[in-house]
């Protein structure tokens, strides 16, 4: 997966070289789609039952992963204000685990992502800062290592929150290049051997996107 992520990401590099030099800059407005690949990793929650308190139990180990996958939305700019309402759709790799001792070892790997977020920005010359908000659902499946339960993982939807924040360069013919940042906060119950298990899953998660503004008619 990684290796495709890195193709993913050269093919973003490359697509507004198509651009002609004279064609006019995006100017962060009307229905826009696109691309992207990040790269994260998280996750907590204490559930191998590894404490008796497990509501402040946290666990933040695991292998990280790669997130790809598109976006699709629609920008409203007044003067230099930008008001966003977007929705993203996303494969993902995400793993995260907590070790409980004695060799016992709980995983879980965030297989997709689906988003719908509210954003606003200012725009400086062709330079445009944003941040957002939104909800965030996902295919979470875990499962554990204990012989016994070994194969008796559950996959289940989690959910919560979705901070972002962004900084994003207007390409003429009207591609957008951005850095972004991406804060996950969901949690949900997945059923490991016929036994819910909570599991918190926050994440980091930073990378490359890239945006089409579709032309509007004059």
């Amino acid at each position: 997966m990684r290796v495709v992520g890195f193709a993913f990401l050269l093919t973003v590099v490359a697509l507004p070289a198509r651009a002609a030099p004279q064609d006019p800059h995006a100017d962060f407005s009307g229905v826009y789609l696109g691309i992207q690949t990040d790269y994260g990793a998280g996750g907590g929650g204490d559930w191998c039952v590894c404490t008796a308190a497990p509501f402040i139990a946290d666990a933040t180990g695991g292998d990280g992963g790669i997130i790809v996958g598109g976006h699709a939305g629609w920008g409203l700019r007044l003067a230099f204000l930008v008001i966003e309402a977007e929705t993203r759709l996303s494969y993902s790799d995400i793993s995260f685990a907590e070790e409980c001792g004695l060799g016992v070892r709980c995983a879980a790997q965030v297989q997709w992502l689906g988003e719908g977020l509210l954003g606003a920005g200012v725009v400086f010359g062709n330079t445009h800062i944003a941040a957002g908000v939104g909800y965030a659902a996902g295919d979470v499946r875990a499962s554990t290592n204990v012989a016994l339960l070994a194969g008796h993982g559950g996959t289940d939807i989690h959910e919560g929150r979705v901070y972002t924040a962004r900084i994003e360069q207007g390409m003429s013919g009207g591609w957008r290049y951005a850095l972004e940042y991406r804060y996950y906060d969901m949690s949900g119950t997945n059923e490991i051997a016929a036994t819910p298990v909570e599991i918190e899953w926050t994440s980091h998660i930073g990378g490359l996107r890239i945006t089409y503004e579709l032309p509007t008619r004059r």
